[in-house]
């Protein structure tokens, strides 16, 4: 165990650390201390345990101890750039493995005594769900409608109960923002100071000569923000709120005068003390940046609001309406480099933020709170109240829920796939934030010019990369980690781009196209496609095509004219049909200018004998007449020895390898008539079938031939330059 774990299941102990609930009832569980059951010796770092649909729904606590029978594997995300911020910041916890389970697979076994706080938190979710599952509003035995699911979420951070598609829909909406706990929920807390504060002075008026009403609201706030800080388990979003909360106290007491840019640097300050790595965190770095965006732009909008000079009740209206507008309109702009780059969306739909903001803070909120107070009241009707209150709680969430599914479902909410940009945008719009922070400000003016031409100059960096991919007519194959499936794209002279297989796979949650290649192909790069290809319609080489053919911009498909099966028979089927879309075999050729071209070896013309694997398209690139790459798919070796047997020159100096480096596919004659200067081997990280096989491998390492493959090597780019050189770059050295 010392060496580490391995792919194998094996019995193991450990404590847990902290849990929090996923959409589609999962949980996500950070484990320390890990160690064979028998055994004290722990292996070095943590673990994350991703529960899925745990029985009974149950919740483990931090500090219990668990044993399980599952594999402990490395933390090992899809390398299609270097290094991801996720990966980055689950290092920085020291978390280097990852376990998944599914119900009571793995046997799980619990023990110990939990933390006494954490099961106080923990009984109070459990109660809170109790009175949802059994309210009037919801049939018994059915659990918690997406309305209902919405408020264990907004208290408590546990979005356990919710599906996929309801944080998806929220994400298309721009208002994800409102599902983390941040300052809006701390908004209780000053709520609650107020009214401490009101009562107290309705009996002791004099209260308000000991100390002025800002400071009594600002001292009373602060017991209940500490609260909330618990009930929410403090992630960073609600931290930093609480931070500047504080922090606002202390300036407030200390009479000093201050802005709101004054408030978030000492916070700032503060949160990189106690952790440095914070900003590793994306959440942490979009709630900073929200906050900013807010302080440096509100004092403007006084200067440019044409209903501040009146008093009227419908221009105080208009006025706060506009004026979240606005806010919301700022927050997405300066949020745009960050949301694109991460997410791949652009918030089009900001102005909803205008409508369900306000709900949120003075309805849901305040109603959810106090329908959680009065549930834990020792009193026959409190259970009674706390439903009324939660009642009210829900029925704004209903609304939201079901008119964001009826756009989403009118094709109305959907979002397109955008340009990801260049990691220079994100600095660029840093320094323009900047520079308009101090346009509206009074002070630093001088530095306007500066902070402004900077960015204008970092703004320029990704356009010139993408004008300098368009002109360089090397031709690069990217072939992209996907895991246990393969994806092949092909960059040509003036910005051509053909992909060659999709990936995909059985899981309906997870869409490799949507979470791996869209994200891949629109890395500084227009989201456009010159060609689709498929060898063969099998789920690991087809899934993740469909998303793609969805939402970017594609020309020409080709396919091996076989139909697909299981669940995406009838898409790629309607697919199929477009008036683009060609069957390819033997004897096919396709331009692709600049002297290339990609000729078909496989299947045979009038040939339908070739089912599965055995009917894969067999690619190979040219120019002028030399092979620069083979891309044989799935075949395997009855249908390379058809490809030996037409005659057909085959060499190449890249190939990739046939059915991802099986066994099933190797034939020597095949490899020596190929006769690569390299193989790369589409394949997931320690994969169940030990691919590339133990044949290609001997056979690589006798003939001198390098062996790439994406599992090891994540992402492997060979640019194939005009004196002929094969410039091999993976994402990962091993």
């Amino acid at each position: 165990m010392q060496s580490g774990p391995g792919k194998k299941n094996a019995r193991f102990c450990a404590q847990i650390e902290s849990a929090r609930g996923l959409p589609e009832r999962r949980l996500q569980i950070v484990l320390s201390g890990i160690h064979p059951e028998n055994s004290p010796t722990p292996i070095e770092g943590k673990a994350i345990w991703t529960w899925d649909s745990p029985p009974d729904n149950s919740m483990p606590l931090a500090s219990q101890n668990v044993c399980l029978t599952r594999p402990v594997l490395p933390l090992h995300g899809f390398y299609n750039e270097p290094v991801s911020f996720y990966e980055l910041s689950r290092r920085a916890q020291g978390i280097f493995w990852r376990v998944w389970s599914r119900e009571s697979k793995g046997e799980p076994r619990f023990s110990g005594k939990a933390d006494t706080l954490q099961a106080w938190r923990a009984s109070l979710r459990d109660k809170l769900v109790f009175l949802l599952e059994n309210s009037g509003r919801q049939e018994p035995g059915h659990g918690l409608s997406e309305a209902q699911a919405l408020l264990p979420a907004l208290l408590f951070g546990d979005r356990f109960y919710l599906r996929q598609a309801t944080t998806e829909n929220f994400s298309l909406a721009a208002i994800a923002h409102s599902l983390a706990l941040s300052g809006q929920h701390l908004a209780i807390a000053g709520l609650l100071g107020l009214f401490c504060i009101a009562a107290a002075a309705r009996f002791h008026p004099a209260i308000y000569l000991w100390r002025p009403r800002v400071i009594l609201v600002a001292a009373a706030s602060c017991p209940a923000a500490l609260l909330y800080l618990w009930i929410g388990n403090a992630p960073p979003s609600l931290l930093r709120a609480a931070c500047m909360m504080f922090v606002l106290f202390f300036l407030v007491v200390r009479s000093k005068a201050f802005s709101g840019q004054d408030v978030i640097f000492l916070a700032l300050i503060i949160f990189l003390v106690l952790d440095p790595l914070v900003f590793l965190d994306i959440g942490a770095q979009l709630s900073f940046l929200c906050v900013f965006t807010i302080a440096a732009f509100l004092p403007g909008m006084k200067k440019i609001w044409p209903f501040y000079t009146h008093r009227t009740h419908r221009a105080n209206f208009y006025k706060r309406f506009f004026q979240i507008l606005l806010i919301s309109l700022f927050i997405q702009l300066a949020l745009l480099p960050l949301t694109l780059k991460y997410f791949g969306v652009a918030g089009l739909w900001f102005p909803v933020n205008a409508l369900w903001l306000p709900v949120l803070s003075l309805v849901v909120l305040p109603c959810a709170a106090v329908g959680l107070f009065f549930a834990n009241l020792p009193f026959a009707a409190s259970e009674w109240m706390a439903g009324q209150f939660l009642d009210l709680a829900v029925f704004p969430c209903q609304i939201l829920c079901e008119s964001l599914e009826y756009l989403r479902q009118s094709q109305i909410l959907a979002e397109p796939v955008f340009l990801r940009p260049h990691w220079s945008t994100l600095a660029a719009f840093a320094l323009l934030i900047i520079g308009m922070a101090c346009l509206a400000g009074k002070s630093d003016r001088k530095y306007l010019k500066k902070f402004f031409a900077l960015g204008l100059l970092f703004l320029g960096i990704g356009p010139c990369l993408r004008l300098w991919d368009v002109l360089d007519g090397k031709p690069l194959v990217d072939i992209l980690d996907v895991g246990q499936r393969q994806a092949i794209c092909l960059n040509l002279h003036a910005g051509k781009r053909l992909l060659l297989d999709g990936g995909g796979g059985n899981s309906i949650r997870f869409d490799p196209g949507k979470a791996l290649l869209a994200p891949a192909l629109t890395d500084n790069a227009a989201p456009r496609i010159s060609a689709v290809f498929n060898s063969h319609p099998d789920m690991d080489h087809l899934g993740g095509l469909i998303y793609l053919l969805d939402h970017l911009d594609s020309g020409a498909i080709f396919h091996n004219g076989r139909e697909a099966n299981g669940r995406l028979k009838d898409e790629w089927a309607a697919n199929m049909a477009r008036p683009n879309a060609n069957a390819l075999v033997r004897g096919d050729k396709i331009e692709l200018g600049g002297k290339l071209y990609l000729e078909v070896l496989h299947p045979p013309a009038n040939d339908a004998t070739w089912k599965g694997n055995n009917a894969s398209v067999v690619l190979r690139l040219c120019r002028d007449g030399v092979g620069l790459a083979l891309f044989p798919g799935d075949a395997e070796v009855e249908s390379l020895r058809n490809v030996l047997a037409s005659g057909m020159d085959i060499s190449a100096r890249v190939l990739l390898a046939p059915h991802h480096g099986s066994n099933s596919s190797y034939l020597p004659d095949f490899l020596r008539d190929v006769n690569p200067e390299v193989i790369v081997a589409a394949c997931g990280f320690r994969n169940r079938y030990a691919y590339p096989g133990k044949k290609l491998r001997t056979w690589a390492a006798k003939n001198g031939v390098p062996l790439y493959n994406t599992g090891d090597h994540g992402r492997i780019r060979i640019g194939i330059l005009p004196n002929g050189e094969l410039r091999i770059q993976p994402s990962l050295e091993r």
